[in-house]
């Protein structure tokens, strides 16, 4: 009897463990200064992609249009809802496998060591998710307090994506994807095992991750850099990329959600 108790007082005091980095195992993976270099690649390879679909977006719906013209409509596509959703979900896609590939070309490496691709036990999905709707909620408040209305980003976006449940996947699926796997999995992995650590890592990545969040004002990519540090946090504390990645599909979600509720 005494046996069979054991494996359940022990399972119930891990539930009870402090937050403690839960990836301190050292993993083949590019430098510090390489995971940097491959990082400006990525991203400018990202704004390539924007850019490409942009063209393609502009072709199929005005036709040939001279500069004039182009920079006439500028706005108008800047906020449209359907280019942004064919924009993430052509980047999320393309770039997250441009990744895994850059990944791949380190000898002696595991893509699921790299990324850190663990199954998650079901305490951790409760405390992170937990610790997600406190962060929505303060976060909301706060917004409340200081009279902060929707951003016109936003608005516009939701209003003119034809269809919706296209910007509903690539905000959900494709967006959460590559954020996650590039900031929180690659990035963090190189510079985590630099002098900055993971401490370190959290927040450059975070920081990283709000500044390309360029068509918020000062106060939401404050917003997206305190969520990027929790993000961050889950990923290392919480032992998977899994966290953070749910996370992030889940905050877009339900911000979703509250917009068309409340709007």
């Amino acid at each position: 009897m005494t046996l069979l108790l054991r494996p359940l007082k022990m399972r119930s005091m891990n539930e009870q463990e402090p937050l403690i980095p839960h990836d301190s195992k050292s993993v083949v993976a590019w430098s510090a200064l390489a995971t940097i270099g491959w990082g400006v690649g990525v991203l400018a390879f990202f704004i390539f992609v924007q850019l490409m679909v942009t063209v393609f977006y502009v072709g199929s719906v005005y036709g040939d249009i001279s500069q004039e013209e182009f920079a006439s409509i500028a706005r108008e596509i800047q906020y449209n809802g359907t280019l942004l959703a064919l924009s993430l979900t052509s980047t999320g896609l393309i770039c997250t496998a441009l990744v895994v590939m850059i990944i791949g070309l380190k000898p002696g490496t595991s893509l699921i060591e790299y990324l850190l691709l663990k199954l998650v036990p079901w305490w951790e999905w409760r405390r992170w998710l937990g610790l997600l709707v406190a962060f929505m909620v303060v976060s909301t408040l706060f917004s409340a307090v200081a009279s902060r209305e929707t951003p016109i980003f936003v608005t516009e976006v939701y209003s003119t994506a034809s269809p919706f449940w296209m910007l509903l996947l690539a905000l959900i699926v494709a967006a959460p994807l590559f954020e996650e796997v590039f900031f929180r999995g690659f990035l963090h992995r190189g510079l985590a095992q630099s002098y900055v650590g993971h401490v370190g890592a959290i927040v450059i990545t975070a920081a990283l991750w709000s500044a390309i969040h360029t068509q918020y004002d000062y106060w939401e990519m404050t917003m997206v850099f305190f969520l990027g540090l929790l993000l961050g946090a889950a990923r290392t504390y919480g032992g998977s990329l899994y966290l953070p990645l749910a996370m992030n599909a889940a905050y877009n979600a339900v911000s979703v959600v509250i917009f068309h509720a409340f709007r």
